[in-house]
């Protein structure tokens, strides 16, 4: 149910964390 209200938010977040460990894994 709250899923539906902000799903964006829920989107933005995973797209971050997958962007964080290809970075970390780039850069080491």
């Amino acid at each position: 149910m709250r899923e539906s209200v902000q799903p964006a938010r829920f989107e933005h977040a995973t797209i971050g964390q997958l962007f964080n460990r290809i970075v970390t894994s780039s850069s080491r």
